[in-house]
C-alpha cells in the first residue's frame, strides 16, 4: 500500500509538472488525499468512470483547473460549480486558490455525502456543498445574482438550467461550459432562447495540452455585459 501511494504521488508531481503546474507541497498532499478518497470511494459508489490515477489527474484535476482560462481568480470571488458530481471542476479550482469561495451543487445525495466528506478531510474552508439542483436555487433569493464566476463541465441540456443559472449570475459575471468539438453549434441552436432568457455568447476559449483534447470553455454571459477575463 506505501508503495501503491508513493508511486500515485510520484505521478502526480510528474504529470502536475509536464502540465506547467508544479505542486507546491500542501497542494500535493491535498491532491494526493482527493485522489486516495475519490478511488477509495469509486469502488462502491460510481463517482467516475475514470479510475486510474493517471486519467483522473489528466482529466479530473488538471482538466478541472483549465477552467482558469476563463477567469481570474480574486479573494473571496463567489463560484457556483453546477452538477459538479464528484467535486469537478470546484474542488481542484479550490485548492489551487484557496481564496474563492466556491459552491457545489449536486443533486445526488450519496455524491453529496462524497463531497461532505473530502471536503472535511482536505480542510477546505468557504465551500458549501449544497444538496438540490440549480433551478431550485435560483428560486432562493438571496442566492439570485450572487455568483460572479458558474461553471460546469457539460451537465444535461443547457435549455433545462441555463435560465436558472441566468438568474445566479451577477451582472458583470460570466458562466464557463467545457464542451467538445460541437460546442458552438450547441450553442448557436439555443438561438433566440438565449436571448429570451437574458443570455448572450461572450467567447469561446480553445484549451491546449494533453488535458484539453479537443474540448474548449465556452463563454457566456448576461446580454448587454461586454466579457473581461479579468472580471
Amino acid at each position: 500500500m506505501a508503495g501503491e501511494s508513493r508511486t500515485s504521488e510520484d505521478l502526480l508531481v510528474r504529470l502536475f509538472a509536464e502540465s506547467g503546474r508544479p505542486l507546491d507541497t500542501p497542494r500535493r498532499a491535498q491532491f494526493l488525499t482527493y485522489l486516495s478518497e475519490l478511488q477509495r470511494w469509486n469502488r462502491t459508489l460510481s463517482l467516475t468512470s475514470i479510475a486510474d490515477a493517471a486519467g483522473i489527474i489528466h482529466k479530473h484535476f488538471l482538466g478541472s483547473l483549465d477552467f482558469l482560462h476563463g477567469f481570474t481568480p480574486l479573494p473571496g470571488l463567489p463560484l457556483l460549480d453546477v452538477g459538479t458530481g464528484a467535486g469537478f471542476p470546484g474542488i481542484p479550482l479550490k485548492l489551487w486558490h484557496p481564496e474563492l469561495a466556491v459552491d457545489l451543487v449536486e443533486s445526488s445525495h450519496r455524491k453529496a455525502a462524497f463531497l461532505q466528506h473530502v471536503c472535511r478531510t482536505l480542510g477546505l474552508g468557504d465551500v458549501r456543498c449544497l444538496v438540490t439542483r440549480v433551478e431550485a436555487l435560483a428560486d432562493d433569493p438571496a442566492s439570485q445574482e450572487r455568483y460572479a464566476v458558474i461553471v460546469s463541465r457539460g451537465v444535461g441540456s443547457l435549455r433545462r438550467w441555463l435560465p436558472a443559472a441566468l438568474t445566479l449570475l451577477q451582472g458583470e459575471g460570466r458562466i464557463l461550459l467545457e464542451k467538445g468539438p460541437e460546442a458552438l453549434r450547441e450553442v448557436q441552436a439555443l438561438g433566440p432562447a438565449l436571448a429570451t432568457w437574458g443570455g448572450t455568447l461572450a467567447g469561446m476559449i480553445p484549451l491546449t495540452g494533453s488535458s484539453a483534447g479537443q474540448r474548449m470553455l465556452v463563454v457566456l454571459g448576461k446580454a448587454g455585459k461586454k466579457f473581461d477575463k479579468s472580471g
